[in-house]
């Protein structure tokens, strides 16, 4: 094997695992992102199943403030009339 096909091969490989560094590099960082937003889905918001329960209260009390302002109007307009 003469000099210039051995520099050629060693050239090679020295790319081929710059490439692969690169690469486990970037998988790394892609690692570190998606535990990130892992923690941040853990920890600032909620499931549906934990949600549940806010929405039946909120949207009970919606729908006895909204029948209330019916009934006031209706009896405002039976008085009127």
């Amino acid at each position: 094997m003469d000099s210039t096909s051995m520099a050629q091969d060693m050239s090679g490989q020295f790319g081929t695992e710059a490439w692969m560094a690169k690469i486990e590099e970037r998988l790394d960082n892609l690692a570190e992102k998606v535990d990130h937003i892992n923690d941040k889905l853990d920890k600032k918001y909620v499931t549906h199943e934990e949600f549940k329960p806010i929405k039946l209260v909120v949207y009970g009390l919606v729908g006895a403030i909204l029948t209330s302002f019916a009934g006031a109007m209706i009896a405002l307009i039976i008085r009127a009339g």
